[in-house]
C-alpha cells in the first residue's frame, strides 16, 4: 500500500516539472489519471500511446506511460519510456523522480551506485560490465595442484596490531594432512608483506612469490595421509578498507582518543592480513587465534577466550580458541574499550548456549535495548533450520567500526543501534542483526567452495529474514518484505559468478535480493510449505561443516518435488534477466479472458503467477512455455500482482513470483 500511494503522488504531482506540455497532452493526462484511479492500467497505457501520436515530444506523457508500465511489471517498456522522458528533458533541477527513473532505465547509473569506485573504471558495456581477470585472480581463486595436495586441519595464528604505525606483524603455523604427493604447496599472503621466515620442523624452506601466492618448496615430496606443519612469519602494512565490509581491509578508527580497530575481508581474502591457504574450499577443523594489542585495550576474536597475558613492549596477548571448522574470511578481531553483558538460551538439545555482547561503554544502555530480541531470533532459526552449529564457542555480537559482518561466533554489528542505519527495524528487531545471525547457518555452517556460489550464503541469509518475519509477524508482513526486496533486484549479471578467479559476485547485490526472490518463487512452485521448509532444513543438515556449490542445491531441491526445476534454476541462476510472462487479455463487459505463457526461458520452465481481480480477489495461475487461456466472470478490472503494485491483503498462497511481464495482442480463436 505504501508503494501504491507513493507512485500515485508521483503521477499526480510531477507535471509541474515538465515544460512545453500542450493543452492536448495535459487533457490526455487528466483522462489517464481517471483510468489509473480505477485500476484500468492497460486502457490508460493505450490512451497514452494515442496521445503521444499527437504530442510526440511530451516528456510528461512518456513519464506517465512509464509509470503505468511499471505498475504492470512491464519492465522493458517502462525503462524505454523513462529513458525517452529523460531524453526529452526535465527542467526543474534536482527533480526527485529523476533518480527513480534512472534506477529503472540507466544501467551505467545503476552500476555507479552499486559498485565500488575502485573497480568502476573497468566496467564497460562491451565487457558485460565486468572486470577482466588475470593470473593474479586465478592464483587466488583456482584450486591448483599446489593447493589440492593438502588439507588444512589446524592453525595457530598470532598477529600483533601496531596501531601507531598502522602495521601488523605475526606468524601462522599451519597444520595439514597430505592428500597427494607434491614437492610444492601454495600458501597465500598479499604481496605487500615482508616474509621473515618460512620453515618446517625448524628447517628454513625456500619459496617463490607470484602476486599474492607463495609457492613453498619442500625438502621432499609429501607422503599421502601424513601430517605436516609449516610456520610463516611476516610483517607489513595491511590495506585500509575503502568501504567496509563490502570493499574490505583494516579499519583504523578512534573512539575519542582511544583506538578502535577491526577488519573485514570476505571478498578481499584473509591473506590480506594473515598467511593461510586462502581458498574457500578448505577450512581448518579448529584453530587458535592470538591477537596482541597494546596493554589496556580489549582484543576480541572468534570462539572462546582462553587467556589474557602481558607480553613484551607493553602488549597483551589475547588467546582465543575456535572449536569448529571456520572459513578464512570469518577469522577476525576487534580492538577497543569494550564492556560485556551476556545471556543464554536453551537449544533444541536442552544445552545452554551463551550469547555475549561486547559494546563501547557509552552505548551500553542502548545496546541492551537493541539486543533484547536476539535470543528469539536464534530460537526461530533453530526451529526453522536446526540447531545453532557452534554451541561450544557460544555466540558474540561485537560493536564494530563498520556496518556489519557475519564473523563466525563473533558477529560484527555497527554501533548506530538502529539509528540512521542502512537497514530498518521491524518491531524490536534490526534487520542487520537478523541477517548476520542467519549467516551462522548460511555462510558459516553451510559454506561455499567458490565465490561464484556466494548466492547460497547471501540469498539464504536474506530469505531467512523473510522466514523470521513470517514466523513473528505473519504472512502479510512476509509478503511485504518479499516484495520490497524484489524491487532492489538489478538483473545486470547472473547470480552464479565466474569460477576459479575469486569473482566479485557481490557487486550486483542480486546474490542477496534475487537469491531470496528465487527461494520464495521456488516455494511457490512447490506449493506445499511443509515440503519446502523440510527441503531447506535437510539441505542445512546435509551441508553444515562442509562446502557446497550451486549444483549441490539444485540436485537437493529436485528430490523433493515432482516438478522439473531445471529450467527454473537455469533462468534464475545463470541468466541475468528474469523470466518474462507474455500475456494478453480480452475483457468485454464483466467477462474476462487471459492468455499467458513464459518466454525467454528454457522449454521446461514452469512457474505460477498471481492475477488480481476487482482490487482484492487473487487467483493463482500455473504457467509454462505453452500458450494457455483461462476465463473469468464478474471482472471489472485486473492487475498482475507484482512488487511494483501489490497489496499483501491479497493473500493467495504460493502465487506471488518474480518475473517481468509483456502485454501482447489477444489471439482470437
Amino acid at each position: 500500500m505504501k508503494l501504491k500511494t507513493l507512485l500515485s503522488l508521483l503521477l499526480l504531482t510531477s507535471s509541474i516539472t515538465f515544460s512545453q506540455e500542450t493543452s492536448k497532452s495535459l487533457k490526455c493526462i487528466k483522462k489517464v489519471q481517471k483510468l489509473f484511479n480505477k485500476f484500468e492500467y492497460l486502457e490508460a497505457i493505450d490512451l497514452c500511446t494515442e496521445c503521444l501520436e499527437k504530442s510526440p515530444n511530451s516528456a510528461k506523457l512518456y513519464y506517465e506511460r512509464g509509470i503505468l508500465h511499471y505498475y504492470m511489471n512491464h519492465a522493458y517498456e517502462s525503462a524505454a519510456d523513462f529513458q525517452k522522458s529523460l531524453d526529452l528533458g526535465i527542467v526543474t533541477p534536482g527533480f526527485e523522480d529523476e533518480e527513480f527513473m534512472r534506477w529503472k532505465c540507466d544501467t551505467m547509473f545503476i552500476i555507479r551506485n552499486i559498485t565500488d569506485s575502485l573497480i568502476f573504471p573497468e566496467l564497460k558495456p562491451e565487457l558485460n560490465y565486468k572486470r577482466q581477470y588475470g593470473l593474479a585472480d586465478s592464483l587466488q581463486g583456482m584450486l591448483r595442484p599446489e593447493r589440492t595436495c593438502f588439507d588444512v586441519t589446524y592453525e595457530e595464528l598470532t598477529v600483533r596490531i601496531h596501531s601507531e604505525s598502522e602495521t601488523i606483524s605475526g606468524s601462522n603455523k599451519i597444520f595439514f594432512k597430505a592428500v597427494a604427493a607434491s614437492k610444492q604447496i601454495q600458501i597465500d599472503l598479499y604481496e605487500q608483506y615482508e616474509i621473515n621466515e618460512i620453515s618446517m620442523n625448524g628447517i628454513p624452506l625456500k619459496y617463490d612469490r607470484q602476486y599474492n601466492a607463495i609457492f613453498i618448496n619442500l625438502q621432499e615430496p609429501l607422503k599421502v595421509d601424513s601430517n605436516y606443519a609449516v610456520l610463516i612469519k611476516y610483517n607489513g602494512s595491511p590495506r585500509s578498507a575503502p568501504n567496509p565490509p563490502w570493499n574490505g581491509g583494516f579499519v583504523w578508527k578512534k573512539n575519542g582518543d582511544r583506538d578502535y580497530i577491526g577488519v573485514a575481508c570476505e571478498h578481499l581474502g584473509a591473506s590480506s592480513w594473515w598467511p593461510n591457504k586462502d581458498h574457500l574450499s578448505d577450512k581448518p577443523d579448529s584453530m587458535e587465534i592470538n591477537i596482541q594489542a597494546l596493554t589496556g585495550y580489549d582484543a576480541i576474536a572468534n570462539g572462546n577466550l582462553l587467556s589474557e597475558t602481558k607480553v613484551d613492549n607493553g602488549y597483551s596477548n589475547f588467546q582465543w580458541k575456535v572449536s569448529y571448522p571456520i572459513n578464512s574470511y570469518n577469522v577476525t578481531f576487534y580492538i577497543g574499550d569494550f564492556v560485556n553483558f551476556n545471556e543464554s538460551y536453551k537449544n533444541q538439545s536442552g544445552e545452554e548456549v551463551q550469547v555475549d555482547y561486547y559494546v563501547l561503554e557509552q552505548n551500553l544502555e542502548k545496546a541492551k535495548k537493541y539486543y533484547s530480541g536476539t535470543t528469539r531470533i536464534l530460537e526461530v532459526f533453530e526451529e526453522i533450520f536446526g540447531e545453532y552449529n557452534f554451541p561450544k564457542d557460544g555466540l558474540a555480537y561485537v560493536e564494530s567500526p563498520f556496518a556489519g559482518m557475519e564473523h563466525q561466533s563473533a558477529i560484527a554489528i555497527g554501533g548506530d543501534y538502529g539509528k540512521d542505519s542502512i537497514y530498518s527495524m521491524i518491531g524490536r528487531y534490526d534487520f542487520l542483526v537478523i541477517h548476520e545471525t542467519a549467516h551462522e547457518w548460511w555462510g558459516n555452517a553451510v559454506a561455499v567452495a567458490d565465490m561464484a556460489d556466494i548466492w547460497i550464503s547471501e540469498g539464504f541469509a536474506t530469505y531467512a529474514e523473510h522466514l523470521f518475519i513470517e514466523e513473528e509477524f505473519g504472512r502479510a508482513k512476509y509478503l511485504d518484505e518479499v516484495g520490497s526486496n524484489m524491487i532492489n533486484i538489478n538483473n545486470i549479471w547472473p547470480m552464479v559468478g565466474q569460477r576459479d578467479v575469486n569473482d566479485n559476485a557481490f557487486q550486483g547485490q542480486d546474490v542477496y535480493y534475487k537469491g531470496a526472490a528465487m527461494l520464495h518463487s521456488l516455494r511457490c512452485i512447490y506449493n506445499n510449505d511443509k515440503d519446502f521448509i523440510k527441503m531447506i532444513k535437510l539441505f542445512y543438515h546435509r551441508s553444515k561443516n562442509k562446502t557446497s556449490d550451486t549444483d549441490d542445491f539444485i540436485k537437493h531441491a529436485q528430490q523433493y518435488t515432482d516438478k522439473n526445476l531445471a529450467g527454473f534454476f537455469e533462468v534464475f541462476l545463470n541468466q541475468s534477466a528474469p523470466p518474462t510472462l507474455e500475456y494478453a487479455i480480452h475483457h468485454k463487459g464483466d467477462k474476462f479472458k487471459i492468455q499467458y505463457r513464459w518466454i525467454n526461458v528454457p522449454e521446461n520452465f514452469e512457474m505460477p503467477f498471481l492475477v488480481v481481480f476487482n482490487g482484492f480477489s487473487g487467483f493463482r495461475i500455473e504457467a509454462s512455455t505453452q500458450l494457455k487461456e483461462i476465463g473469468f466472470e464478474k471482472v471489472q478490472n485486473f492487475y498482475l500482482f507484482n512488487p511494483n503494485d501489490m497489496d499483501s491483503r491479497v493473500n493467495t498462497k504460493n502465487a506471488f513470483t518474480y518475473y517481468f511481464a509483456k502485454n501482447v495482442k489477444f489471439r482470437q480463436h
